[in-house]
């Protein structure tokens, strides 16, 4: 499900945004993160529109419409205001003694 969120709010960014097309041609690098919850997604949002940060937020209808992703244009803010994130659906590394 977490991919299937993070591909909705790709697409969606895309729709939104002309920087999309700019990215895709100079770049295309993406970076796909797992935020805590709800709220951490909605402080990211806040931040995010403090420093201007072109960002599309994908609700999920099926869960009250509650924000499942979010994804934010490609600059300088926007990996400082990621950083602190860890990567999502990173495989867990098994150590056996």
């Amino acid at each position: 499900m977490i991919a299937v969120q993070g591909m909705h709010v790709a697409i969606q960014f895309v729709m939104e945004h002309e920087i999309a097309r700019e990215w895709y041609e100079k770049s295309n690098y993406l970076c796909f993160l797992a935020a805590k919850d709800e709220n951490h997604l909605k402080e990211l949002i806040d931040k995010a529109r403090e420093k201007n940060i072109p960002i599309s937020i994908f609700r999920e209808d099926d869960l009250n419409n509650e924000i499942t992703a979010i994804a934010l244009a490609p600059c300088r803010e926007s990996k400082k205001l990621c950083q602190p994130l860890k990567l999502a659906l990173k495989p867990k590394i098994y150590h056996y003694d």
